[in-house]
């Protein structure tokens, strides 16, 4: 089972808060590989190139909302099913 993280969750908060207009950012979880603990305290940029195992690209787009709601409900009726 997955569940989100506090590194993934900033992250999103980093590429919402530099991108226009974005309101939800969605990747996968195969994005952020790391074997490696972050101890307590400072988390710089050296830190956070170890997260990512390949270059990946950021696409923005708009999509209405009632698609991600039938996008979200479909991947929750395939998890329970």
């Amino acid at each position: 089972m997955t569940r989100e993280t506090n590194i993934a969750n900033m992250i999103a908060d980093i590429v919402r808060c530099n991108t226009d207009d974005v309101h939800m950012f969605i990747a996968p979880c195969s994005m952020f590989l790391t074997n490696e603990h972050f101890p307590e305290g400072p988390f710089n940029l050296e830190k956070m190139a170890t997260l990512f195992s390949r270059e990946e690209d950021v696409v923005k787009f708009q999509i209405p909302g009632k698609i991600i709601v039938k996008i979200l409900e479909n991947c929750l009726l395939k998890f329970f099913d």
